[in-house]
């Protein structure tokens, strides 16, 4: 595992000015790169990797998404700088937007087969998964093909059926071609003009990976994410943010033993909304389950 020189800040005041056209600029973390049999030697994938103690924190991030940006203030928190934590940008996305290969499809099995090698690449014995909406179904079908390696999931509104979202159904619904030339850069001045920080993400997002990866997620899998979820044995958190409510899941998810917690003054995108309270109930979690 090679890493890269370590980030320098620029503008303290503007936390998304970047140094490297990635990473926010108030971090000065280092970039580690980490080979995977997936795509060998010559494209290794790239990962923040911080330090800590016991089962390391895997984030996993969503739709037009990179953790190394969504979860900086997550993974930075006080509660939560004792652990381990490992910020995962997936192929095509943030830090490795390049990393395109013509062989891979972008759906959310091979990106879960892709975790399951960084994973074992880093000589996790056990971890806990964080994911949120794409990112959760990608935990969970983790959890579901490799039980040994999960010792606890964190998820935020996961993606848990087939058929789509408000976001993944209509990026779904245009032709591929079209959509890499014209709507992913409409999607970008949409969530600019907005003022959706989600915009600073989908523009380092590859646009045929992020068109793959919503016809995936319109797909579904059989079993559903749902199922999955209710099969899970490890400990397993369902947060949701304070702003998605009322929602359906909120009562639902209780009737079959799962433990919900609501993210106060948040919501879909809880990282940016509260990142201190989404720490918290992360910290809660893990201590109460002794993880």
């Amino acid at each position: 595992m090679k890493t890269a020189p370590a980030l320098e800040p620029a503008d303290p005041m503007d936390p998304m000015t970047t140094t490297d056209d990635h990473l926010p600029s108030n971090l000065a973390w280092e970039l580690s790169q980490v080979v995977v049999p997936h795509f060998g030697s010559s494209r290794p994938i790239s990962i923040v990797d911080l330090d800590g103690t016991g089962p390391p924190i895997v984030f996993l991030h969503g739709l037009g998404c990179a953790s190394t940006m969504d979860y900086a203030s997550v993974a930075t928190d006080p509660c939560l700088q004792r652990r381990r934590r490992i910020l995962i940008d997936l192929p095509g996305s943030g830090v490795n937007q390049g990393l395109n290969p013509p062989d891979f499809k972008h759906s959310l099995g091979e990106h879960t087969e892709i975790v399951a090698e960084l994973i074992k690449a880093l000589g996790l014995a056990r971890v806990i998964l964080f994911g949120h909406s794409m990112g959760g179904a990608i935990a969970l079908m983790l959890a579901a093909r490799r039980p040994d390696l999960v010792a606890g999931l964190c998820l935020t509104e996961p993606a848990l059926d087939g058929g789509g979202g408000t976001t993944s159904t209509p990026i779904a619904k245009r032709d591929e071609s079209v959509f890499v030339r014209f709507g992913h850069a409409a999607v970008v001045r949409a969530a600019h003009s907005g003022g959706d920080p989600w915009w600073r993400t989908v523009e380092r997002t590859d646009a045929l990976a992020m068109h793959r990866e919503a016809r995936s997620l319109v797909a579904g899998v059989e079993p559903s994410w749902r199922e999955l979820l209710y099969r899970t044995v490890a400990p397993v958190i369902y947060l949701i943010g304070e702003r998605t409510l009322p929602h359906v899941d909120a009562v639902e998810l209780p009737r079959h033993g799962i433990e919900l917690v609501i993210v106060a003054r948040a919501g879909h995108g809880m990282a940016w909304d509260n990142p201190s309270a989404l720490a918290e109930a992360i910290c809660s979690f893990l201590d109460r389950h002794e993880l």
